[in-house]
Formats: structure tokens, sequence, C-alpha cells
């Protein structure tokens, strides 16, 4: 009994916030991931290329930190990809759940 009355109430809750066309309205940060993509990629091609012209005495820890930043850009590509795909399956479910 407590199950259908808390379902109810997320439902009236759902039904109360939707707007003129029927959706739901969604916060999302949907170019974050991008957004970490492209700083940390500029930060490990900036140390890549610092290690690279200035072969100090600190040109290997410059090159390690430019490729661990750089795997940190593959990984907030992933996670781009990741939230974009969660995004379209729950847009999908959505959608035929309101037929």
């Amino acid at each position: 009994m407590r199950r259908y009355y808390i379902a109810t109430q997320l439902r009236d809750i759902v039904e109360a916030y939707r707007d003129w066309e029927g959706r739901v309205p969604m916060k999302t940060e949907k170019y974050l991931s991008l957004f970490l993509f492209v700083v940390f990629l500029a930060a490990g091609i900036y140390f890549l290329q610092d290690a690279t012209s200035n072969s100090g005495r600190y040109a290997e820890g410059s090159a390690f930190a430019g490729a661990v930043l750089s795997a940190l850009a593959l990984a907030a590509v992933g996670w781009s990809i990741r939230l974009h795909l969660h995004r379209k399956a729950l847009h999908r479910h959505l959608r035929l759940r309101s037929r």
C-alpha cells in the first residue's frame, strides 16, 4: 500500500511539472564533459610540448603529466558519449511511457 501511495505522489509531482508540450523539464549539463575534454587536452598538449622543447631536469615528469592529462581528456570524451547515449535512452523511455 505504501509503494502505491509513493508512486501516486511521484506521478502527481511529474504531472505538475510537465510543460505545455507534455515533456518533463530536465536539468542537463551536456556540455560539461566536452568542456573538461578541451581543458584536459589543452593542458596535456602544453605539458607534452614543454617536455619535448625543454629537455631539462623535469622533462620526464612533464611528459608523464602530459600523458595523464591526455588520458583524462579521453576519459572525458567517453563520459560525454555515455551521457549522450543515456540521455537518448531516457528520452525514448519517457516518450514510450507517455503513449
